[in-house]
């Protein structure tokens, strides 16, 4: 039938549309926002206070928090794809799409990008967080920013409230020059 390697290229664009569904609409949406929402919560504490957060290692303890989604995106397809043998690229894709992600939105917040690509990818997100918080939804990819119309195409410098500065993009006058055309404060 299908590849491993196209099955593995499922889960993760699986994860894509998780991580933009569960961003958009569970931790966003106006109307799904309440005390109960645990997920809405945790994430307008972020937005209120973004480099405010633990970075997140690859240790024992966090892979082991996510195994039980890895089962649940093998065991989910399994009937629809023929067998766990064939579902299990499709899991392993969700899984690594999902840890592929919490590393770079803890990259994003505490180190400074390495090149153009993570340049645009950082901008990406922090236009997220400080120009247009309902717009820029994807972290790992702007694929269903597009595709659903919420991508912000504003080229400018993105304006972050001085109090609020990473440290990473910190210099000796305001914002290090390397990113003075990207960032502003």
């Amino acid at each position: 039938m299908f590849s491993p390697a196209l099955r593995i290229g499922a889960g993760l664009l699986a994860w894509s549309a998780t991580e933009y569904g569960m961003h958009r609409w569970t931790m966003h949406d106006a109307r799904l926002r309440s005390k109960h929402n645990g997920f809405a919560t945790e994430h307008l504490e972020h937005h209120r206070n973004p480099f405010d957060t633990t970075a997140i290692g690859l240790n024992r303890d966090f892979l082991a928090s996510r195994l039980p989604g890895l089962v649940v995106f093998t065991a989910l397809p399994a009937p629809l794809v023929g067998g766990v043998s064939r579902a299990a690229p499709v899991g392993l894709g969700f899984f690594a799409g999902h840890v592929g992600y919490t590393r770079l939105h803890d990259s994003i917040h505490h180190r400074p990008p390495r090149n153009r690509v993570s340049r645009w990818v950082w901008r990406h997100h922090l236009q997220h967080h400080f120009s247009s918080p309902q717009r820029n939804f994807g972290v790992t990819t702007p694929l269903f920013d597009v595709l659903l119309g919420t991508r912000n195409l504003d080229l400018g410098p993105v304006r972050i409230p001085r109090r609020l500065q990473p440290r990473w993009l910190e210099g000796e006058e305001g914002i290090r020059p390397e990113f003075g055309n990207e960032y502003s404060l």
